[in-house]
């Protein structure tokens, strides 16, 4: 028994969704501009894996990255509430010419 079919148009917006979501992490995890949709060469390259993704513009891109930046935020607050007890440290160089630091 084969599980159940999407309905094609939702698997066209579902895959949209996942590589929208896939430039968004590129952006963010290689610190790229958003003028990197813009790119001929990133297109193309794209363009080989799924010549159907339609790309976002700039101004989506970075909309898209806010958007996640809020949302992750969210996430951490939650997770920092979580914690029972923090512990903070510091060390005080004194100077660098002591015999330990060198």
């Amino acid at each position: 028994m084969r599980g159940i079919e999407l309905d094609p148009a939702k698997k066209a917006v579902t895959r949209k969704e996942e590589l929208d979501e896939a430039l968004v992490f590129m952006i963010v995890r290689d610190t790229q501009p958003f003028s990197t949709v813009d790119d001929k060469g990133f297109r193309d390259l794209v363009a080989k894996f799924d010549p159907t993704y339609i790309f976002p513009t700039r101004k989506t891109a970075k909309a898209m990255v806010e958007a996640k930046y809020q949302q992750e935020k969210e996430k951490t607050k939650v997770e920092v509430q979580k914690v029972p007890a923090v512990s903070v440290t510091a060390d005080k160089l004194l100077g660098c010419d002591l015999p330990f630091y060198r």
